[in-house]
């Protein structure tokens, strides 16, 4: 721009020297990458040209990704109930090997062999969970001189038993925690070990893991009852009922050092990982570097954990955990022998990829960087999205992901003209979506059963410092979208947006006593009368889409040769045909939306009427030109004044035409889990959701055809619509999920009932700046206008259901349609037959429900046409009869 005599805008110079400054400090790493120094190195060894990865869901696609850039090609495993997962897709080759069960299919040693031989795998990666820390399986592989990407057995088996890796720890010099390192046997010798350590205790299985098998105790009551309970537990998780007691830390923070070690010696070991926010010992969120420590403290833990490593051979990445007190007093409590699930943390605040390290280590390549070289970049922060229900004690949940967007499917939208880019690179460079990652193994359509762990995904945060990867996770995490199953992402924002852990005062303790205060609660308000007034005029849209498709006409563009405003009109179509029944100017149906109340959540019903606006009637600025796509949307709702709203009926103008010339074509994200997903997609979607050590993943922007107010997509009976309209005066983009997404009857209404949701990206208060502040975007070239992209705030209603025989009756007298997509579950007439108005002609089974399809009138049925078993379509005619006189 300099050299072409032209400003710089804003503060990209000071941007640019910054991003300098960031590649300066990476020099060193980068030199010692193209020349390790280490003094054992000879020849580079070989890699592998083929493994097979042991896992399923998002750390199979981890691995597959760096696996694919170095030339490797992947295998993937699958159980009978993931045959169309993403993991499967994203490997060049999948190998089923068992049923739903993990013991028969993810743990099964047999199998996953066998698989290897079959192909040809010359390695094993195991991920984490399943087999990854079982030293059988490393023996067995080995025995078949099949490499396990990961450490040796002695290292396995000494850290994977809780006693032996203390014992272990203490002789290498690691801090240990003060306690008793003996099996306990009985309730007495538990209350006289606890008495002569000092209550509070800990109670451990000496196999645990994941928070399994471990009590705390504060008398002896606790301790003699903490020491069945784990007991038991220990025996029905692990087959081993050890049990050993050690002193508990007050107010303990984790904190966990990331190593990685190879088989010439050197040990790395990169900068910790705070994993404080626990619930149940389960790690909710983490973070690098921790806000505890200092350059001291970090550096004395990372030599006991480098120590450590050193004092069972240790090869490949591994993670060494302590327990760390407000005085910086720190404690080993145990080492995982494989990779972790919050490793994206480190990746992003290194640009190491460990995945990477993991695959050279196992192939006998020696570690590229000196331990000076390791770079601090930042600060990073992880939050994992599960489908569960925060309400209900966080009870898993199964079904299928009816509608689904993260932030890496971000789509950039100008809402004040601008360009846009349209290549992922280009697109990742807006401070809108830099620095989140996603890494995850399902898409939307996909179904969460009840075999496996009910991740969605893991949302990574990155910053320049704390309080901007911070901003960047609550907003990301706002903007995540999930429509179809319970999540906890308001139980994540609530937790992340805390005042505590805001500033950094967490300890494991933590949601024990703040989980109150981050469960998400009923609304205590009806949802904005905009929000309504959108779902309202998505309906409009979706019926226009509807009436449009069953007369031919083009879906997008309306009548041919019709001009734009008529074009647009929710009412036009090529034939004429209203999206109404019996050509009523207006559609009259009700919305309900709960809220909190004194006995719970209680149903509040909204009469909603929706009609052409009278232009006269609409403010100066949309009028011109907007009468035949302007609509007037009016709510009427008893009690509104006192549930948030300024009058219990409010008219609010809707115009679907005015946003036509800034907007831009929003993608509509479909898949299901029936539907084949080309490699090149497949790795597209990886690539979507954050390369390893890249803070910025890419965007998809639709760039062809021409700009339109809305798009619709369907997906498993789901209907989703991207508007960007003018709703009273004001500039609104909106995703609208319905849940049912069968064809819209008569006034707006839905056959079997519909679930709304309503995610508004800009307009509305409440509405979430991605940008960390007013700071990072002034200046950046993208403008003030450029901060919703992704803007969280989220509106949940509902349509009561309607009987289907009005619905039919939206067709010809003469004509029973069906309602929905699906398949003719019975037939209950025959041509001849005499019917009465409102009698069940055929059942339509969709969504596990049979839907009646009703005569509207009464008559003689002439044709019969679909058949038991059959697949039929939206508006689908499925039986014919002549009315009676």
């Amino acid at each position: 721009l300099a050299r072409q005599g032209k400003p710089l805008p804003g503060n990209m110079l000071a941007r640019a020297t910054s991003t300098v400054q960031r590649v300066l400090r990476w020099q060193p790493a980068l030199g010692a990458a193209k020349a390790p120094r280490f003094a054992s190195t000879a020849a580079s060894s070989p890699l592998f040209d083929k493994i097979l990865i042991a896992n399923r869901g998002e750390i199979v696609g981890r691995v597959v990704r760096t696996a694919r850039r170095m030339g490797i090609e992947t295998v993937a495993v699958y159980s009978e109930a993931d045959a169309h997962a993403l993991h499967v897709r994203m490997a060049d080759e999948a190998v089923c090997v068992g049923p739903a069960p993990s013991a028969q299919s993810y743990l099964n040693m047999d199998r996953i062999i066998q698989a290897c031989k079959d192909t040809g795998a010359q390695a094993v990666h195991p991920g984490y969970g399943f087999l990854s820390e079982n030293h059988i399986f490393q023996e067995r592989l080995q025995a078949e001189g099949i490499k396990f990407i990961g450490p040796g057995t002695r290292a396995i088996t000494a850290m994977g038993d809780k006693i032996e890796s203390k014992k272990l720890a203490a002789e290498a010099g690691v801090h240990t925690v003060p306690g008793h390192l003996g099996v306990v046997h009985s309730d007495d010798e538990v209350k006289r070990i606890a008495n002569e350590i000092g209550y509070p205790v800990m109670i451990k299985a000496s196999a645990g893991g994941g928070g399994k098998g471990m009590r705390i105790a504060w008398n002896d009551e606790e301790a003699v009852e903490g020491f069945k309970l784990s007991t038991e537990e220990a025996r029905s998780s692990f087959g081993d009922d050890r049990i050993f007691i050690e002193k508990f830390i007050v107010e303990p923070r984790h904190i966990e050092i990331q190593l990685v070690a190879d088989a010439h010696g050197n040990v790395l070991t990169l900068p910790e990982r705070e994993c404080s926010i626990q619930r149940r010992n389960q790690k909710v969120i983490e973070e690098s570097p921790s806000v505890l420590l200092t350059p001291e403290t970090r550096a004395a833990m990372q030599a006991q954990a480098a120590a450590l490593a050193r004092a069972v051979d240790y090869q490949s990445a591994g993670t060494v955990e302590f327990l760390c007190d407000r005085e910086q007093n720190f404690f080993f409590l145990e080492m995982n022998t494989r990779l972790q699930v919050e490793h994206p943390v480190t990746e992003l605040v290194t640009g190491v990829d460990l995945v990477e390290w993991q695959l050279r280590v196992a192939s006998g390549q020696p570690l590229p960087l000196r331990q000076e070289d390791v770079p601090l970049l930042g600060h990073a922060i992880e939050a994992r999205v599960y489908a569960e229900n925060p309400s209900n004690n966080f009870l898993p949940a199964t079904g299928v992901l009816r509608h689904l967007r993260s932030p890496a499917d971000a789509v950039a939208r100008p809402l004040a003209g601008g360009d846009v880019a349209t290549e992922g690179v280009g697109a990742a460079a807006s401070p809108l979506v830099e620095g989140v990652r996603v890494d995850t193994g399902v898409r939307e359509g996909d179904e969460v059963g009840i075999h496996y762990d009910p991740m969605v995904a893991k949302l990574v945060a990155h910053g320049e410092n704390r309080e901007e990867a911070l901003h960047r996770l609550i907003a990301a995490l706002r903007g995540y979208r999930v429509v179809g199953l319970p999540n906890n992402i308001p139980f994540l924002v609530a937790t992340a947006g805390h005042p505590a852990f805001r500033r950094g005062g967490i300890d494991v303790g933590f949601l024990g006593r703040s989980l109150n205060e981050c469960l998400p609660v009923g609304p205590a308000a009806l949802p904005h009368p905009k929000a309504v007034a959108i779902a309202a005029a998505a309906r409009v849209l979706r019926a226009r889409r509807q009436a449009a498709a069953a007369s031919g006409a083009d879906v997008l563009g309306g009548a041919s040769g019709s001009g734009r405003g008529d074009a647009l009109s929710p009412w036009a179509s090529a034939s004429g045909l209203r999206p109404m029944s019996r050509g009523l100017p207006s559609w009259r149906f009700t919305i309900e939306a709960d809220v909190e109340g004194s006995d719970g959540l209680a149903p509040h019903p909204i009469e909603v009427s929706v009609a052409i606006a009278d232009p006269s009637a609409l403010p100066d600025a949309h009028s011109e030109g907007a009468s035949a796509s302007a609509l007037a949307v009016t709510l009427s709702c008893e009690g509104a004044s006192a549930l948030g709203w300024e009058a219990d009926s409010v008219t609010i103008f809707v115009d679907a035409a005015a946003p036509v010339e800034l907007g831009a074509v929003r993608s509509a994200h479909s898949a299901s889990s029936s539907a084949a997903l080309s490699e090149r997609e497949a790795v597209a979607a990886a690539d979507r959701s954050g390369a390893a050590g890249r803070a910025t993943p890419s965007r998809n922007v639709a760039g062809s055809g021409p700009p339109t107010t809305a798009t619709e997509a369907r997906n498993g009976g789901c209907s989703t619509v991207d508007v960007d309209l003018v709703v009273g005066g004001e500039r609104i983009a909106a995703t609208v999920v319905e849940e049912d997404g069968s064809p819209i009857g008569p006034h707006g209404a839905a056959a079997a009932g519909a679930e709304l949701t309503v995610f508004v990206d800009a307009g509305l208060p409440g509405a979430v700046r991605l940008a960390a502040g007013a700071a990072a975007t002034e200046g950046s070239g993208h403008g003030p206008a450029m901060d919703a992209v992704w803007g969280g705030t989220r509106f949940v209603m509902r349509i009561p259901p309607l009987d289907v025989g009005d619905a039919s009756s939206a067709a010809d007298a003469g004509a029973a349609v069906s309602p929905m997509p699906g398949k003719v579950g019975r037939v209950m007439v025959k041509p001849g037959d005499t019917v009465e108005a409102g009698q069940t002609l055929m059942l339509v089974e969709a969504m596990k429900m049979e839907h009646p399809v009703k005569a509207s009138v009464a008559g003689v049925v002439e044709e019969v046409r679909a058949a038991e078993g059959e697949q039929v379509s939206d508006g689908q005619t499925l039986v014919t009869f002549e009315e009676a006189a």
